[in-house]
């Protein structure tokens, strides 16, 4: 055999070293680490999440019936029922009127009488003394002028607060009704429950002649 140099000694080792390497491996592969699997975050939150609780639809409330709620037993105050600007005989009316009916609700009905007059004369078209003037009439038993001042308070109601001329037209139909004219009564107390159909003396009345 013959000498090989040492540069190229060393080559032939290091061929030789790769070549044994080389086929002690050829048999096994080294194993792969487990491959790890990350969950993205959209899948988590979408496993873990709990259900979103959903809010209940809301009914619509259903407008109650006029008439059926707030039952109106009497007119309102004068003194709460005048336009916004009032002329100045209709606000002296309503003064005295509201004096009239302090003076009513203490029994005094004379003194009452007076200033319902004097309100009058003030103020011809105020219908606040002429529905308070037809109650004491009717009181006193005189329906059939308490049924033309009550027609009167109704027919100058016109521009106040329904509730008056609602008031107006029942308390007419009392009158009427005392003068034996049921009809006519009938009439009123449908007039008053279509100005106002909260108007709970005409209803009464309706229910207890039968209509």
């Amino acid at each position: 055999m013959s000498m090989i140099p040492g540069s190229e000694r060393i080559v032939l080792v290091l061929a030789l070293a790769l070549a044994v390497g080389t086929s002690g491996c050829s048999g096994r592969r080294a194993p792969k680490p487990p491959r790890r699997v990350v969950a993205s975050p959209s899948a988590t939150a979408t496993k873990t999440a709990p259900p979103t609780a959903t809010a209940p639809t809301a009914r619509p409330t259903a407008t109650p019936s006029p008439g059926l709620t707030e039952p109106s037993y009497a007119p309102p105050a004068p003194a709460e029922s005048l336009p916004a600007r009032p002329t100045a005989a209709l606000a002296a009316a309503t003064k005295m009127t509201e004096r009239a009916r302090r003076d009513l609700d203490a029994g005094r009905t004379d003194e009452a009488l007076e200033l319902l007059e004097q309100a009058m004369q003030v103020d011809p078209d105020a219908p606040f003394a002429y529905y308070y003037m037809a109650g004491v009439y009717l009181q006193r038993g005189r329906a059939a002028e308490a049924e033309v001042l009550a027609q009167r308070a109704a027919t100058l109601a016109d521009g106040f607060p329904v509730a008056w001329s609602a008031h107006a037209h029942a308390l007419r139909g009392r009158a009427l009704q005392v003068l034996g004219k049921r009809e006519e009564a009938l009439r009123a107390y449908r007039a008053a429950l279509a100005a106002d159909p909260n108007n709970q003396p005409a209803r009464e009345a309706l229910r207890e002649l039968g209509d």
